[in-house]
């Protein structure tokens, strides 16, 4: 460990069959102990090198491809080897390979996937991958000891990097941390909790740690979209996890006409300025990326407000939009009237029953498929994934039947 970090006594490496490598206590650990200290020397981070090679080729890395950032100091590190890289014992330590990361997924499990957004992520990130790797590692450079990297180092390096950072205070850029990235994650009470100052990052105990216990984390409020991408994992009953939708007004069509609803002959002026507000009419250049969603305590309705309030603006008569604002809109503690809120919640469950016609297998098909087993590592994930976003959308149809019951009294 680097001048200034400790490891406590009582922390252990541990193996379990389900998790894998983790970190547990072999004794009593009171509550705010800190398990792990790591100076910032020890901590290895994407921000700017001091070798001008390697710089110039962070400077070819878009902002979003962090992972990637850190995966090519980790590959420096590598490079340099023993004696001259302040890393090279945590980096001959990693893993030779991350399965579970969907850029080592053959083709047959990303289709398996079913979920055009990550299917996108996944390819766009490979494309990046293969592209960058023949324009500017192909040749021996510097940065590496004057060694060329080929993409499956580079993919090697990104799955590392991605799988392990951790964003050490809030807004921070991603970071690896030695030792603390071993603890794994889990929204049901973890067990400890990291937290950063100016000169060093901690794992700290969250509570009484009995003997034997494991050291958990809550890796924070990730998507299985954040999960899956990045650490090569997903959380069943995920309640983050979303289901991502374009809001289009032929798509909104197509859902009212889905659930014996009259075709909108039109918009009224208040609510296609209702639209415009939300970035929902269709302007050149804006997003119109709305969300279907699992609920869960703190959080209303079974889509985000945006979709909500859009939903709403086309539903509602001109009249009730007078006077709204975008925030009552979409706040599902705010219905319209009976017969508009009843079109809105409607026209989501046609959404919903929309999306879940364009999958090619059932929710039920999928759980089969799970209990007979048998298959690739990677299959399994993908059927779990796809699986998890049916579930999103059963429950969003079921919630939306449950408001208007609601409701009506």
């Amino acid at each position: 460990m680097l001048r200034g970090g400790s490891v406590h006594s009582a922390l252990h490496v541990r193996t379990s069959p389900t998790a894998g490598l983790g970190l547990g206590v072999s004794s009593a650990v009171s509550p705010g102990t800190i398990l792990v200290r790591l100076p910032l020397a020890a901590q290895l981070g994407a921000g700017g090198a001091a070798d001008s090679d390697l710089q110039t080729l962070l400077d070819r890395v878009p902002a979003e491809l962090w992972g990637a950032r850190l995966g090519l100091h980790a590959l420096r590190e590598r490079a340099v080897g023993e004696g001259a890289g302040a890393f090279w014992p945590y980096i001959a330590a990693l893993p030779s390979a991350f399965p579970g990361v969907p850029l080592f997924f053959p083709g047959e499990a990303v289709e398996a996937l079913q979920y055009p957004p990550i299917v996108q992520q996944i390819n766009k990130r490979s494309r990046w991958l293969v592209s960058f790797a023949r324009e500017h590692l192909a040749a021996p450079r510097p940065a590496f000891a004057h060694a060329s990297i080929d993409m499956g180092g580079l993919a090697w390096a990104w799955a590392a990097a991605s799988s392990r950072a951790f964003r050490a205070q809030r807004g921070a850029a991603p970071v690896l941390l030695p030792l603390i990235d071993l603890a794994n994650h889990t929204f049901d009470g973890p067990t400890a909790k990291v937290e950063g100052s100016a000169d060093a990052t901690c794992l700290v105990a969250a509570r009484q740690l009995r003997a034997g216990e494991e050291v958990s984390l809550n890796y924070g409020p990730l998507s299985n979209d954040d999960l899956f991408l990045d650490y090569g994992f997903i959380v069943p009953g995920n309640p983050h996890d979303d289901v991502q939708l374009q809001f289009d007004l032929s798509l909104i069509e197509a859902a009212r006409a889905l659930v014996g609803l009259a075709a909108l002959e039109g918009l009224a002026p208040a609510a296609r300025a209702a639209l415009e507000a939300l970035g929902l009419a269709g302007a050149p250049g804006s997003s119109a990326a709305v969300a279907v969603r699992r609920a869960r305590a703190g959080v209303q309705g079974p889509c985000d407000a945006r979709l909500l309030a859009g939903l709403r603006a086309v539903s509602a008569q001109p009249a009730e939009l007078e006077g709204l604002t975008l925030r009552a809109l979409g706040d599902w503690a705010s219905p319209l009237s009976l017969v508009s809120e009843a079109k809105a919640l409607r026209t989501l469950t046609g959404l919903c029953a929309i999306s879940l016609s364009h999958f090619p297998t059932t929710a039920e098909e999928d759980a089969e498929v799970l209990r007979k087993g048998g298959m690739s590592g990677p299959m399994a994930l993908a059927v779990q994934f796809r699986l998890e976003k049916k579930r999103i959308l059963d429950a969003g149809i079921k919630a939306c039947a449950a408001r208007i019951r609601e409701l009506q009294g």
